[in-house]
């Protein structure tokens, strides 16, 4: 029988810790959802659970990853809120082939 008080138990507890921890941030979605090469382009990114608004002690690096090898760096960003940055990128005239 005490088997039945552990599995109360362990569901209470696995159901109470999944609502009160927080999911970590993340990027939700980004418009606009593709850009030409060669162009300057701003980029605003939609997160859940950030604060890109309030000060932290890192600063806030903004990339663009393609793969281990590529990624490209904002030239400017700025936070509209705490879920909402704007980053500006200059895109190269030509993109990397794709690793197949």
């Amino acid at each position: 029988m005490w088997w039945k008080a552990l599995s109360v138990v362990l569901l209470v507890y696995t159901l109470l810790a999944g609502m009160l921890v927080p999911l970590k941030s993340g990027i939700v979605r980004t418009e606009p959802a593709f850009v030409r090469t060669g162009q300057d382009t701003t980029l605003r990114f939609f997160g859940y659970n950030t604060f890109f608004g309030k000060p932290s002690d890192e600063p806030v690096r903004v990339w663009l990853y393609y793969n281990e090898r590529y990624a490209l760096a904002a030239r400017s960003y700025r936070a509209v809120n705490d879920t909402v940055l704007e980053a500006s990128f200059r895109m190269p005239q030509t993109c990397p082939k794709a690793n197949k």
